[in-house]
């Protein structure tokens, strides 16, 4: 036997199992890397789904408010309590029009409604030609039933989701 083959026979016992658990490590860093990865992606994710939870929460509860407050000082106008006692729906639709003309672009608020309380639509401000339909939506059964505001979100009938506030008046 040679000093060469010898000393290839000893590369071989000593360098391919070194070669192996070089390989074998680097697969078991590479696996940790791509979970560990994984763990952060989905904390991340997380945490984001969180935090648009809570903004929306709280961007809802600022619409609510703000939609309060316009429902509660339109309530306080005595021309529109008797319009709507008298059910005169072009006195409404009179003394409503400029008031929602001036909450759309501030407010992003679309509808205005007045709804009898056996739930027929009396006047819907911005389409005054559709009226006396019936309205079943839940916030509306709710403030009915409690007597009390009620607000949230519901799927409107084009499908978009509505922030919803009605007052019994």
């Amino acid at each position: 036997m040679t000093v060469r083959s010898a000393a290839s026979g000893l590369r071989l016992r000593v360098l391919l199992p070194l070669a192996v658990v070089v390989v074998l490590l680097l697969g078991t860093f590479t696996a940790i890397f791509v979970v560990e990865t994984g763990h952060r992606q989905a904390e991340d994710l997380a945490r984001t789904a969180a935090s648009v939870e809570v903004m929306g929460r709280e961007q809802s509860a600022e619409s609510v408010r703000a939609m309060r407050s316009i429902m509660e000082l339109t309530m306080r106008d005595r021309n529109i309590e008797s319009a709507l006692r008298a059910r005169d729906r072009q006195a409404l639709l009179e003394l409503s029009t400029p008031i929602l003309d001036q909450i759309r672009p501030k407010n992003r608020i679309t509808h205005f409604y007045y709804i009898l309380p056996d739930r027929t639509m009396l006047l819907r401000v911005a389409t005054p030609e559709k009226h006396s339909d019936r309205i079943d939506r839940f916030v509306l059964q709710e403030a009915q039933r409690t007597g009390k505001p009620s607000w949230g979100n519901e799927q409107g009938p084009l499908g978009s989701f509505t922030l919803r506030v009605v007052y019994p008046w």
